[in-house]
């Protein structure tokens, strides 16, 4: 009697509110639905977001962490034992180049690179909107020219099997070039559709951020 009763209380407590009508309950019921699944498929980009964001610090701290290593190395033992390793200067210009072009999208998902910027000061929130977004689109297409150009250093050092680092050749490792302008022109044209929310000093956005969600990646 009592599993029944408690049965009876779980259904009647999950039942819609019929008082206002069955099809208004029935409405209501499809919007919460709706919401949970809209909710459910928001997790996922935040979610992938979220890891973009963790490989791109653990990739920085990596490439930061092995040119100080490499330069302190050779300073030591090129000081004290007049030896060193043969392609330590090498490995120290790649990650400098890779650091760049790494450092580059991250600040570009947050659209914090270096502005010398005139219109936030003197224009109005409408004028500085506009200017946000054709500053991101212009920016974009430099990332764009760039990511292009740079395929064709990358076809000529592979055609003259140019050295890199070690048995490493040249054109290994500046494929980071298109790959990092690319993901800042992809981000630059999300700026431009998407305006970064307003920080202070900055001109606000005409949107919420820089997607649908109002988060930065």
């Amino acid at each position: 009697v009592r599993h029944a009763r408690h049965c009876r209380v779980v259904v009647l407590a999950n039942m819609p509110d019929i008082s206002c009508g069955p099809r208004l309950a029935l409405t209501r019921m499809a919007n919460s639905e709706h919401k949970k699944l809209a909710e459910h498929g928001t997790s996922m980009p935040k979610r992938f977001r979220r890891t973009i964001e963790i490989v791109e610090t653990c990739l920085l701290a990596a490439l930061l962490a092995a040119m100080l290593g490499v330069a302190v190395f050779q300073i030591v033992v090129r000081n004290a034992f007049s030896t060193g390793i043969i392609w330590g200067e090498d490995l120290i210009q790649v990650a400098v180049l890779w650091l760049t072009m790494v450092g580059g999208a991250v600040a570009a998902g947050a659209d914090s690179h270096i502005r010398i910027d005139l219109v936030s000061r003197f224009a109005g929130p409408v004028v500085q909107a506009v200017a946000a977004r054709l500053t991101a689109l212009f920016t974009a297409v430099l990332c764009a020219a760039l990511g292009w150009y740079s395929i064709e250093l990358i076809r000529w050092d592979f055609v003259d099997g140019s050295p890199g680092v070690g048995a490493v050749p040249a054109w290994i490792c500046e494929m980071i070039i298109p790959a990092a302008a690319a993901v800042m022109a992809l981000r630059y044209l999300r700026h431009a559709i998407w305006p970064v929310r307003a920080l202070p000093g900055r001109g606000p956005g005409l949107g919420p951020g820089p997607g649908p969600g109002g988060k930065d990646a």
